[in-house]
């Protein structure tokens, strides 16, 4: 618990400073407390997009930061404003009402006030209450979205239905890959949900079937390349009315020839009939068609 509780007011105390300078740049209440900005909806609308330079270079300025380190901070508070328990939000408020401008360099100084730890110790109670919340909410959260992906998953497995693979085992594959994906989603990134779980599921099943196929040296990376190779083997087909030359592809691509020989070698080194159609067939990663043609 002292554990926790340290690390619960080292957040806090570093959110002060971060707070108030994307208070001053986004023209909110000065000085803008932390209990504050976990009310305010144009602060939580501003850190839960995406978080570009053009928010965190202001705030470099304000603290004396590179951008990368403010973009970092910016990231983890909106990670953590929702999460820090109120009751150590308001002791650490009460004990330094300056906190919020305090420097960053005298901040390892704030958080070892044993003043500060005699009253956050008090709420131990109230924060593990907090913190126990939290983590129902985010298992049901968590649920929910799984859930809702689930015929996103039975969608995709379908799709590599008389492989040497059953139905049942592609549905639990694609279910590991669905909980991987709800793990490590980012909003911040600029694509939905969908879109990246359907990803994850694709690489989860992949494995499997390349696996039972024997084609587990292959890794996703190349599979993707191959992917994309021969859709655009497709495409210059059409348009020229004859089968594309290796550096004619490699020129659409903006690769080396060297890395569409590579690629076509795979088919010799996997075992598979000619032109990769085996590979194609065994590992489809429609995300790579979709963004090329």
């Amino acid at each position: 618990m002292e554990d926790r509780l340290a690390a619960a007011v080292v957040a806090v105390v570093e959110a002060g400073p971060v707070v108030a300078a994307l208070a001053r740049h986004l023209d909110l209440e000065q000085p803008m407390s932390l209990n504050c900005a976990q009310e305010s909806a144009v602060l939580e609308q501003a850190i839960g997009a995406e978080i570009g330079e053009s928010m965190a270079e202001p705030v470099a300025r304000d603290l004396g930061i590179t951008t990368d380190d403010a973009q970092r901070r910016i990231v983890q508070l909106s990670q953590d404003i929702g999460l820090l328990p109120p009751p150590i939000v308001e002791v650490v408020n009460d004990h330094i009402p300056w906190a919020l401008r305090i420097p960053l360099e005298r901040l390892a100084q704030v958080v070892d006030d044993p003043g500060l730890f005699d009253r956050v110790r008090r709420e131990n109670l109230a924060m593990a209450r907090h913190f126990e919340r939290v983590r129902k909410n985010g298992r049901s959260a968590e649920k929910r979205l799984i859930e809702a992906h689930r015929p996103l998953v039975v969608s995709l497995a379908r799709k590599y239905v008389g492989r040497c693979v059953t139905y049942r085992e592609l549905v639990d594959a694609g279910d590991k890959g669905l909980v991987r994906g709800v793990a490590k989603f980012d909003h911040r990134k600029g694509y939905g949900f969908p879109t990246y779980a359907a990803w994850w599921i694709r690489h989860a099943i992949t494995k499997v079937v390349s696996g039972a196929e024997g084609t587990a040296r292959v890794s996703v990376h190349e599979v993707q390349f191959i992917n994309e190779l021969m859709c655009h083997h497709r495409r210059l087909l059409g348009e020229k009315g004859r089968a594309p030359t290796t550096e004619e592809l490699a020129q659409a691509m903006g690769v080396t020839v060297e890395q569409i020989n590579t690629a076509q070698s795979i088919k010799a080194e996997t075992g598979g009939p000619s032109d990769l159609v085996r590979l194609q067939d065994i590992v489809r990663m429609d995300m790579a068609f979709d963004a090329c043609c």
